[in-house]
């Protein structure tokens, strides 16, 4: 998958000084920002990743040496970092930002965090999956700057992390706009989804058992994802959609449903979400199948 960046779009994303009636203006192709939706996300999953690898292989509390316990608050700050910019950069399609500044506050956090780990040779086996996440910001860096970048395959090692979420094979989308009947349908399932996302998101406030530091991450997946919906409703209830420019959009929704359906389940949070996140995943299943 080759990139193809507009002139707008370079001056919306690199200029600092860039206004944000431009960057508004600035729109990225569906191709261009489906991809890189996906290198965001490979640098979310790798950093929670090499974090578990490490909370592993170091132990626990007060035997942590200083180094290593340096090394855990950069993987922490990075993964932090790598899970907003993941989430700005998904809600870019509504919201458009330069994201120049966001990019090189993460890849210097991961120049802090590649220097600390180098100095703990019982890491050794992380480097490599470091070094993929090291070269998926490359990526984002190589894009921003008008090169042809292509995406890798995602790592299936990452999903150990976060549960198995993404597509087996790279979709195809059908050309052209939806015919009458399909377009209706489409939005009604645009609604559907936002409906079962709104319910979910109240369920969880509910639960208020389950505010635990872990729990309340979930719950920010949770809103971040029902603003998503609501925003895919609002454009396809307003504008003409096309099977080659949606597709991307709710594929990605579809593989980010998964991860925090996974997410859940593995921390024990949130039960009373489960059903309705699964209604929510079916939805997206029957939209993606209309774009195909």
């Amino acid at each position: 998958m080759r990139y193809r960046w507009t002139g707008a779009l370079l001056a919306g994303v690199l200029a600092g000084s860039a206004t944000v009636a431009s960057a508004q203006a600035a729109r990225m192709a569906a191709e261009d920002y489906a991809t890189l939706r996906g290198l965001a996300e490979y640098v979310d999953d790798g950093a929670q990743f090499t974090l578990e690898q490490a909370r592993a292989v170091v132990g626990q509390g007060a035997g942590r040496t200083p180094d290593e316990r340096a090394l855990l608050q950069a993987l922490r700050d990075f993964n932090q970092q790598a899970r907003t910019f993941h989430n700005r950069v998904d809600d870019y399609e509504f919201r458009p930002w330069s994201m120049t500044q966001d990019l090189n506050r993460l890849r210097t956090s991961a120049r802090t965090v590649n220097g600390r780990l180098r100095r703990l040779p019982a890491l050794r086996e992380t480097f490599e999956d470091w070094d993929r996440v090291r070269a998926d910001l490359d990526d984002i860096q190589r894009l921003l700057g008008g090169a042809d970048v292509r995406l890798r395959r995602p790592d299936p090692e990452w999903d150990t992390a976060s549960g198995p979420h993404h597509e087996p094979a790279w979709p195809t989308y059908g050309t052209g706009d939806f015919a009458s009947a399909r377009l209706e349908e489409f939005r009604a399932f645009a609604r559907d989804l936002d409906a079962s996302t709104q319910r979910a998101v109240a369920a969880a406030r509910r639960q208020r058992a389950d505010y635990s530091e872990n729990g309340a991450q979930h719950l920010a997946d949770l809103e971040h994802f029902a603003t998503q919906t609501r925003d895919t409703r609002a454009r396809v209830e307003r504008d003409m959609v096309r099977p080659r420019e949606i597709g991307p959009l709710v594929t990605h929704l579809l593989e980010d449903a998964r991860r925090v359906d996974q997410s859940m389940r593995r921390a024990r949070v949130f039960t009373g979400v489960w059903d309705e996140w699964t209604r929510s995943v079916e939805t997206l299943n029957k939209m993606v199948a209309l774009t195909r």
